[in-house]
Formats: C-alpha cells, sequence, structure tokens
C-alpha cells in the first residue's frame, strides 16, 4: 500500500480546518440559524419561537420595556423603545393566538449563554415572522439592549421606586454588570441584522420573495439612506380583489373565489400576491398593519439577505 505524501497530508489537513471554519461561519439546523461575524466578534442567530421559549421571550421583552422606560432616555428615544417593542410584542401574539410562524433574530457574543445571561448578551433583535405558503415576511420590533444605557443613578432611581422588582430586570442586570469589560458599541448592526435576517429565511424557506414591514420613520429613513435605497418600494394600501368569484350548481360549491392582494402606491399596483394574503394570515393585519394607515415598505429578500458594509 503506497504511502501518502507529506504534502497531500498538508493539504487534507487545511482543506479540512478551511470546512471546519466555514461551519463555524454560517450553520442552519432544522428551523434555526447563525452567522459569526469574525470581524465583529457577533453570532448573528435566527431562534424559532416554540412553546418550550416562548416564555423566555415574553419574559426578555417585558424586561427590555421596563428597563427601556428607566433609563432616562429624552422623549422621543423612549417612545420608539416602546413601539419597537409594542412591535416585538404583536409578533409574540400573533404566534401564541394565529399559529404564525415567528423568528427571533438577534446578535449576541455568547451563543451558548442561557437564561439571564443570554438576555444580558444580547445585543440588538428583531421579530422574524411568516405564515406557511405565503411569500411575504415582516421584520418586526428591532431594538438594541437598553441594558448599555443604564447609569447606576437611574438604575439606584429605579430601585428605589421599586419599578425594577417585576420581570427578573435586577437578575438580568446582575448578569449583564458580570460581563467585563462591556462590549463594544458598533454602528450599522440594524441594517446587519435586516440582512442577516433575510439570508436565514431564505436558508430555511427559499419560497419567501418578499420583505414587507411598517418601520418606524428612524428605521425606514435607514434603509432609505442606505445601499438597500433603491430597492425600496413603498406602498400605503393594501387591496384584495376578487379575479375569480365563486361559482355555484344550485347549493353547491363548484368553484371556489379566488382573491389576489395589491399592495398600492397612489393608488397603483406595486405588487400583487396571488392569494388573499389577509385570511391566510391575520397577522398581516396586527403586525404589518396592511390595513392600516402606517406607511409601509417591500424589499425583495434576494436584495435585502445580500450583505451590505453599513455605516
Amino acid at each position: 500500500m503506497r504511502r501518502k505524501s507529506p504534502l497531500f497530508l498538508m493539504l487534507l489537513v487545511i482543506l479540512f480546518t478551511s470546512l471546519l471554519h466555514a461551519s463555524d461561519r454560517r450553520s442552519s439546523k432544522r428551523d434555526d440559524y447563525f452567522e459569526y461575524d469574525e470581524s465583529k466578534g457577533l453570532y448573528f442567530i435566527m431562534e424559532r419561537v416554540t412553546p418550550s421559549n416562548f416564555k423566555f421571550w415574553q419574559l426578555y421583552r417585558n424586561a427590555m420595556l421596563r428597563i427601556a422606560s428607566n433609563v432616562g432616555l429624552e422623549t422621543e428615544h423612549r417612545i420608539d423603545y416602546a413601539q419597537a417593542l409594542k412591535g416585538f410584542q404583536n409578533s409574540l401574539n400573533a404566534y401564541q393566538e394565529n399559529g404564525a410562524q415567528v423568528w427571533i433574530a438577534y446578535a449576541t457574543r455568547n451563543p451558548k449563554a442561557t437564561g439571564f445571561m443570554k438576555m444580558a448578551r444580547i445585543e440588538i433583535c428583531v421579530t422574524v415572522i411568516t405564515s406557511p405558503g405565503l411569500p411575504i415576511v415582516t421584520h418586526m420590533g428591532i431594538f438594541r439592549s437598553p441594558l448599555s444605557l443604564l447609569s447606576d443613578e437611574a438604575h439606584d432611581i429605579a430601585n428605589e421606586a421599586g419599578v425594577f422588582r417585576e420581570h427578573n430586570v435586577n437578575d438580568i442586570i446582575a448578569a449583564y454588570r458580570k460581563v467585563v469589560p462591556p462590549s463594544p458599541k458598533y454602528k450599522g448592526l440594524a441594517l446587519l441584522l435586516h440582512s442577516f435576517a433575510a439570508r436565514g429565511m431564505l436558508e430555511l424557506d427559499k419560497t419567501k420573495t418578499l420583505m414587507v414591514t411598517a418601520p418606524l420613520k428612524v428605521m425606514s429613513d435607514m434603509l432609505v439612506r442606505s445601499p438597500l435605497g433603491r430597492e425600496v418600494i413603498h406602498i400605503d394600501q393594501a387591496e384584495v380583489v376578487v379575479t375569480q368569484p365563486q361559482a355555484m350548481l344550485g347549493s353547491h360549491v363548484i368553484s371556489p373565489e379566488v382573491a389576489v392582494t395589491d399592495l398600492k402606491r397612489d393608488n397603483k399596483t406595486v405588487i400583487r400576491l396571488p392569494m388573499d394574503a389577509l385570511k391566510v394570515a391575520p397577522w398581516l393585519g396586527t403586525v404589518t398593519f396592511l390595513t392600516g394607515t402606517q406607511p409601509k415598505i417591500a424589499i425583495p429578500l434576494p436584495a435585502l439577505a445580500t450583505p451590505t458594509d453599513a455605516e
């Protein structure tokens, strides 16, 4: 039997190492997906909401709202946090009440952390929601962790008022303060997270084609100014259009009604969805606000998934 040359063995080791590193940077498992950003030391994770982790994410949302409301933010920023966390809650409600498919996409420095430490290490997060058979995905409720904004003075004032006694807020803060030194703050994480979440969804379900959301103005402005700006489609109306009425023979339905959903701008159709989307996914009314007056945008998912350099 011929012995392998040292050069061959070296190349084999290099190839194996490269494959191992590649798997460390990007991986999907069942309904979850993650990537590792080596330049920032951040893990980006998409974790599907299930009965076993629902209480964790509900507690996390409640705790972050309590902290954000008591860190001494200016009124405008406090309102932005409240609105983002309301969007986060709407997605959790849609999972619980409508059976929607919901993921939490987040960035962390410790993907193995659990419990309060896991909550403490999350840098930024957003909900990702869709339904089977629907080509639409919505990103809703994006926010950075308010833990880094909490000063000792604000913490003492909140404790004296007793507002941190609920939702395990003090336990989460204690876990956060065990991390030394504090994590560096990076700009542009929101765009990176949106892009990651789009890649994750395409990896998990290639039938998804469009991200539609009703973003806060600050987020809408950020997306329009970004390299994705040319891909942003503005929507101000959703209309269900019956393309084929129900046909009856006596009391029997011989062919069902066929309807589509037109997403419009200035009363002109910019996107047509091949279904009555609001009937398929009621959360499009309560999370995406397709029937509401809130300004909405759509971005093709492959374009959003393309990595961009965020400022």
